[in-house]
Protein backbone atom coordinates (compact mmCIF):
# COMPACT_ATOMS: atom_id res chain seq x y z
CA UNK A 1 0.00 0.00 0.00
CA UNK A 2 1.33 3.67 -0.98
CA UNK A 3 2.61 5.36 2.06
CA UNK A 4 3.37 9.26 2.42
CA UNK A 5 6.87 8.48 1.58
CA UNK A 6 6.14 7.50 -1.54
CA UNK A 7 4.25 10.27 -2.49
CA UNK A 8 6.57 12.72 -1.16
CA UNK A 9 9.30 10.51 -3.55
CA UNK A 10 6.95 10.60 -6.58
CA UNK A 11 6.52 14.43 -6.04
CA UNK A 12 10.69 15.09 -5.44
CA UNK A 13 10.73 13.94 -9.55
CA UNK A 14 8.85 17.09 -10.13
CA UNK A 15 9.48 20.36 -7.70
CA UNK A 16 13.45 18.41 -5.47
CA UNK A 17 13.10 16.92 -2.38
CA UNK A 18 12.83 20.23 -0.46
CA UNK A 19 10.10 20.94 -1.63
CA UNK A 20 8.28 17.80 -2.31
CA UNK A 21 8.88 17.42 1.73
CA UNK A 22 7.21 20.93 2.66
CA UNK A 23 4.57 20.22 0.63
CA UNK A 24 3.60 16.60 1.52
CA UNK A 25 4.10 18.01 5.29
CA UNK A 26 1.60 20.26 5.10
CA UNK A 27 -0.46 17.58 3.74
CA UNK A 28 0.08 15.28 6.73
CA UNK A 29 -0.82 17.87 8.97
CA UNK A 30 -4.46 18.32 7.94
CA UNK A 31 -4.67 14.32 7.26
CA UNK A 32 -5.73 13.69 10.96
CA UNK A 33 -8.63 15.91 10.58
CA UNK A 34 -9.73 15.09 7.01
CA UNK A 35 -8.71 11.40 6.53
CA UNK A 36 -6.65 9.75 4.20
CA UNK A 37 -8.81 10.20 1.41
CA UNK A 38 -8.46 13.89 1.71
CA UNK A 39 -4.67 13.56 1.69
CA UNK A 40 -4.85 11.33 -1.66
CA UNK A 41 -7.33 13.10 -3.26
CA UNK A 42 -5.18 16.22 -2.47
CA UNK A 43 -2.06 14.37 -3.62
CA UNK A 44 -3.24 13.20 -6.65
CA UNK A 45 -4.39 17.10 -7.41
CA UNK A 46 -1.17 18.67 -6.27
CA UNK A 47 0.77 16.13 -8.48
CA UNK A 48 -1.07 16.93 -11.80
CA UNK A 49 -0.67 20.36 -11.17
CA UNK A 50 3.25 20.01 -11.01
CA UNK A 51 3.39 17.53 -13.86
CA UNK A 52 1.47 18.39 -16.52
CA UNK A 53 4.32 21.08 -17.95
CA UNK A 54 7.25 18.33 -18.10
CA UNK A 55 4.91 15.94 -19.49
CA UNK A 56 4.11 18.53 -22.11
CA UNK A 57 7.16 19.84 -22.27
CA UNK A 58 9.10 16.64 -22.70
CA UNK A 59 6.84 15.45 -25.84
CA UNK A 60 6.99 18.88 -27.40
CA UNK A 61 11.19 18.62 -27.03
CA UNK A 62 11.20 15.14 -28.80
CA UNK A 63 8.23 16.23 -31.51
CA UNK A 64 10.74 19.14 -32.21
CA UNK A 65 13.73 17.66 -32.29
CA UNK A 66 12.45 14.83 -34.46
CA UNK A 67 11.55 17.67 -36.85
CA UNK A 68 15.19 19.97 -36.89
CA UNK A 69 16.28 16.39 -37.63
CA UNK A 70 14.25 15.81 -40.45
CA UNK A 71 14.78 19.10 -41.64
CA UNK A 72 18.30 19.39 -41.31
CA UNK A 73 18.43 15.95 -43.22
CA UNK A 74 17.05 16.90 -46.21
CA UNK A 75 18.60 20.39 -46.25
CA UNK A 76 21.86 18.74 -45.91
CA UNK A 77 21.26 15.42 -48.77
CA UNK A 78 23.26 16.14 -51.32
CA UNK A 79 26.32 17.63 -49.74
CA UNK A 80 29.62 16.41 -48.36
CA UNK A 81 28.47 15.66 -45.30
CA UNK A 82 32.13 16.07 -43.10
CA UNK A 83 31.84 15.58 -39.62
CA UNK A 84 31.75 19.46 -38.43
CA UNK A 85 28.47 19.38 -40.54
CA UNK A 86 27.00 16.44 -38.23
CA UNK A 87 28.14 17.95 -35.10
CA UNK A 88 26.46 21.17 -35.89
CA UNK A 89 23.25 19.08 -36.76
CA UNK A 90 23.37 17.69 -33.54
CA UNK A 91 23.96 20.79 -31.55
CA UNK A 92 20.77 22.40 -33.04
CA UNK A 93 18.84 19.33 -32.20
CA UNK A 94 20.28 19.54 -28.22
CA UNK A 95 19.32 23.16 -28.19
CA UNK A 96 16.21 22.88 -29.74
CA UNK A 97 15.13 20.40 -27.75
CA UNK A 98 16.53 22.06 -24.67
CA UNK A 99 14.80 25.19 -25.90
CA UNK A 100 11.51 24.40 -25.84
CA UNK A 101 11.54 21.97 -23.07
CA UNK A 102 12.42 24.69 -21.01
CA UNK A 103 9.75 27.05 -22.28
CA UNK A 104 7.30 24.90 -22.05
CA UNK A 105 8.09 23.60 -18.44
CA UNK A 106 9.39 26.83 -17.10
CA UNK A 107 7.56 29.72 -19.45
CA UNK A 108 8.82 31.82 -22.16
CA UNK A 109 10.18 33.91 -20.00
CA UNK A 110 12.58 31.11 -18.75
CA UNK A 111 16.40 32.18 -19.36
CA UNK A 112 17.82 28.96 -20.29
CA UNK A 113 14.73 28.70 -23.18
CA UNK A 114 16.05 32.22 -24.27
CA UNK A 115 19.53 31.06 -24.64
CA UNK A 116 19.03 27.32 -25.90
CA UNK A 117 16.39 29.16 -28.47
CA UNK A 118 19.27 31.80 -29.81
CA UNK A 119 21.78 29.42 -30.00
CA UNK A 120 19.45 27.04 -31.56
CA UNK A 121 18.86 29.24 -33.74
CA UNK A 122 21.90 30.10 -34.88
CA UNK A 123 23.33 26.20 -35.21
CA UNK A 124 20.21 25.88 -37.54
CA UNK A 125 21.08 28.88 -39.66
CA UNK A 126 25.04 27.58 -39.62
CA UNK A 127 23.86 23.92 -41.28
CA UNK A 128 21.74 25.90 -43.96
CA UNK A 129 24.41 28.19 -45.12
CA UNK A 130 27.13 25.38 -44.89
CA UNK A 131 27.77 25.25 -48.54
CA UNK A 132 28.12 29.15 -48.90
CA UNK A 133 31.66 29.86 -46.84
CA UNK A 134 31.17 33.49 -46.81
CA UNK A 135 27.79 33.40 -45.66
CA UNK A 136 28.64 30.97 -43.08
CA UNK A 137 31.68 33.28 -41.90
CA UNK A 138 29.04 35.94 -41.16
CA UNK A 139 27.16 33.61 -39.18
CA UNK A 140 29.89 32.43 -37.25
CA UNK A 141 30.71 36.08 -36.84
CA UNK A 142 27.15 36.76 -35.33
CA UNK A 143 26.95 33.33 -33.03
CA UNK A 144 30.44 34.42 -31.31
CA UNK A 145 29.19 38.31 -30.75
CA UNK A 146 26.14 36.65 -29.47
CA UNK A 147 27.80 34.16 -26.97
CA UNK A 148 30.00 37.00 -25.97
CA UNK A 149 27.24 39.04 -24.91
CA UNK A 150 25.51 36.19 -23.17
CA UNK A 151 28.62 35.39 -21.43
CA UNK A 152 29.11 39.01 -19.88
CA UNK A 153 25.94 39.36 -18.61
CA UNK A 154 25.51 37.39 -15.45
CA UNK A 155 22.30 36.55 -15.30
CA UNK A 156 22.84 34.17 -18.19
CA UNK A 157 25.84 32.41 -17.14
CA UNK A 158 23.89 30.04 -14.98
CA UNK A 159 22.02 29.49 -17.86
CA UNK A 160 24.98 28.76 -20.63
CA UNK A 161 26.38 26.50 -18.44
CA UNK A 162 23.64 24.28 -18.18
CA UNK A 163 22.82 24.66 -21.90
CA UNK A 164 26.34 23.02 -22.32
CA UNK A 165 26.57 20.42 -19.54
CA UNK A 166 22.82 19.47 -20.99
CA UNK A 167 23.99 19.61 -24.92
CA UNK A 168 26.62 17.63 -23.45
CA UNK A 169 24.16 14.37 -21.77
CA UNK A 170 22.43 15.09 -25.12
CA UNK A 171 25.48 13.95 -27.05
CA UNK A 172 26.16 11.26 -24.88
CA UNK A 173 22.66 9.83 -25.45
CA UNK A 174 23.18 10.03 -29.13
CA UNK A 175 26.16 7.71 -29.36
CA UNK A 176 24.89 5.41 -27.09
CA UNK A 177 21.89 5.22 -29.34
CA UNK A 178 23.85 4.88 -32.21
CA UNK A 179 26.19 2.69 -30.48
CA UNK A 180 23.40 0.29 -29.14
CA UNK A 181 21.30 0.12 -32.55
CA UNK A 182 24.72 -0.79 -34.17
CA UNK A 183 24.96 -3.81 -31.56
CA UNK A 184 21.49 -4.26 -31.96
CA UNK A 185 21.94 -5.23 -35.56
CA UNK A 186 25.44 -6.84 -35.71
CA UNK A 187 25.44 -9.02 -32.66
CA UNK A 188 21.52 -9.69 -32.52
CA UNK A 189 20.12 -9.98 -35.53
CA UNK A 190 23.57 -11.06 -37.65
CA UNK A 191 23.20 -8.32 -40.31
CA UNK A 192 26.48 -6.80 -41.68
CA UNK A 193 25.17 -4.25 -44.30
CA UNK A 194 22.33 -2.60 -43.30
CA UNK A 195 19.70 -1.43 -46.67
CA UNK A 196 16.39 -0.51 -47.09
CA UNK A 197 15.49 -4.47 -47.10
CA UNK A 198 16.94 -5.74 -44.01
CA UNK A 199 14.66 -2.40 -42.51
CA UNK A 200 11.96 -3.90 -43.78
CA UNK A 201 12.52 -7.57 -42.84
CA UNK A 202 13.59 -6.83 -39.20
CA UNK A 203 11.26 -4.20 -37.99
CA UNK A 204 12.39 -4.71 -34.57
CA UNK A 205 15.12 -2.03 -35.49
CA UNK A 206 13.06 0.99 -35.85
CA UNK A 207 11.59 0.03 -32.45
CA UNK A 208 14.86 -0.70 -30.50
CA UNK A 209 16.27 2.48 -32.11
CA UNK A 210 12.96 4.73 -30.99
CA UNK A 211 12.91 3.00 -27.83
CA UNK A 212 17.05 3.70 -27.04
CA UNK A 213 16.15 7.74 -28.58
CA UNK A 214 13.40 8.35 -26.05
CA UNK A 215 15.47 6.98 -23.67
CA UNK A 216 18.12 9.21 -24.04
CA UNK A 217 16.07 12.19 -24.13
CA UNK A 218 14.63 11.55 -21.19
CA UNK A 219 17.73 11.49 -19.19
CA UNK A 220 18.61 14.61 -20.95
CA UNK A 221 14.92 16.19 -19.77
CA UNK A 222 15.77 15.00 -15.73
CA UNK A 223 19.74 16.30 -16.41
CA UNK A 224 18.38 19.47 -17.94
CA UNK A 225 15.55 19.89 -14.87
CA UNK A 226 18.12 19.18 -12.22
CA UNK A 227 20.42 21.48 -13.70
CA UNK A 228 18.09 24.11 -14.28
CA UNK A 229 16.64 24.16 -10.19
CA UNK A 230 20.16 23.75 -8.88
CA UNK A 231 21.69 26.77 -11.12
CA UNK A 232 19.36 28.77 -13.08
CA UNK A 233 16.09 28.83 -10.21
CA UNK A 234 16.37 29.99 -6.91
CA UNK A 235 14.79 28.19 -3.70
CA UNK A 236 11.67 30.58 -3.57
CA UNK A 237 11.01 30.03 -7.08
CA UNK A 238 11.03 26.84 -7.80
CA UNK A 239 7.19 26.35 -7.28
CA UNK A 240 6.25 29.49 -9.60
CA UNK A 241 7.85 27.90 -12.65
CA UNK A 242 6.25 24.49 -12.53
CA UNK A 243 2.26 26.42 -11.76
Amino acid sequence: MLSSSHAEWVLARFVGQEQSATLIGDLLEQRTERGAWWFWRSFSRLLLAVAWRPVVGFVAAVVMSATAYNALMTRIMGMWVTTAVQTTMLAAMAAWFIAVYAGARYGLRDVLSHVAGVAATLFTISVVLWPYPMALQSAAAVALSVAFVFIVMRSHRAAIGTLLATGVVFFAGFSLMAYSSDAYVRHVLHIKHLGSPELQQNPSIEYVNLGLQLFGEAVTAIVCAKLHRRFVLGRDQELIAIK
